[in-house]
């Protein structure tokens, strides 16, 4: 083997720990300003972006759109029981059942709502961008009205 292409390959193999920690950095950041993100850019993209760039905003919109969800879905989810002290497997298996309905909600939403005929070829594009927020918020209405569902039937109980 050339000592060139040792070299790279020995670089490579070093560097790949600071890829990795660089690329987890910047999805974090991504997911962390994802409520930002997805609230100001489509504003903006309705009002200056040609059609071609709308549409692929549309695409990453509902691609990238139902991880964001999830994960601050998990955090608003479990934020009240990390409050009270809950610890252990039975914590971590409720955060990761929370995860994953805030995803299949939200993706599930998202995709009933992208694949129909009407919204897909009448409704303009802030119309789509206003009923894809609600798609993907749809698992935060979930949420809200089952705390409200359960405090109402606490308090009628007493």
């Amino acid at each position: 083997m050339d000592a060139t292409i040792q070299l790279a390959n020995d670089v490579h193999f070093l560097t790949a720990p600071l890829r990795l920690l660089w690329h987890a950095l910047l999805w974090l950041l991504f997911l962390l300003l994802a409520p930002a993100i997805f609230a100001v850019v489509p504003v903006l993209a309705v009002r200056y972006a040609s059609s071609d760039e709308i549409w692929l905003l549309k695409w990453v919109f509902g691609v990238l759109g139902p991880f964001a969800a999830a994960f601050w879905f998990v955090i608003i989810a479990m934020f009240s029981a990390h409050n009270r002290g809950e610890r252990g497997f039975g914590f971590h298996f409720k955060s990761f059942a929370s995860m994953a309905f805030g995803f299949l909600v939200s993706a599930a939403a998202m995709f009933f709502f992208a694949t129909n005929y009407d919204v897909c070829y009448i409704w303009n594009d802030r119309a789509w961008f206003t009923g894809a927020w609600l798609a993907l918020l749809s698992p935060f209405a979930i949420l809200v009205v089952w705390r409200l569902l359960k405090q109402c039937m606490a308090n009628c109980g007493r």
